[in-house]
């Protein structure tokens, strides 16, 4: 009955070990979507305004740390600009929603969009460094 015991108790701490790390690797998992599809809306955003994005830097964030106050359009139909700046809004805040940073930056046509998230275990992912995850996407205008 002792090593019965034993053998079962090995069984069970094995099971919970793989629990676990299940756990961990599908949180990962539903961060690197959720980075995954904001880069992506933010690469549609670009796409959709291009006069804007190509002209200077109103797309370019350096933090989405704080996304600022909300943004609207006074007559209710935007002009570039401000449909730019509520973009730049609208993403920084889902961003934040979702416990995520993020950056975009520009040189000439060409936009980096880098979302990354924090990881409290060593991730075997590309893109992943020590406690952080990153996925990038790169947007030629």
């Amino acid at each position: 009955a002792y090593v019965a015991g034993l053998v079962t108790l090995s069984t069970l701490l094995g099971m919970a070990s793989l629990m676990l790390h299940s756990m961990k690797s599908n949180q990962s998992s539903y961060q690197r979507t959720q980075a995954s599809l904001l880069a992506y809306d933010m690469a549609e955003r670009l796409r959709a305004n291009p006069t804007i994005a190509t002209a200077g830097n109103d797309y370019v964030i350096a933090s989405t740390a704080n996304p600022g106050s909300a943004v609207t359009c006074p007559s209710g139909i935007c002009t570039a600009a401000q449909s730019s700046a509520v973009d730049v809004y609208e993403w920084s805040k889902a961003i934040n929603d979702q416990q995520l940073s993020g950056t975009v930056a520009r040189n000439g046509n060409l936009y980096t969009i880098n979302v990354s998230w924090a990881v409290s275990f060593t991730a075997a992912d590309s893109g992943c460094g020590a406690g952080q995850c990153s996925f990038e996407l790169k947007v030629n205008l």
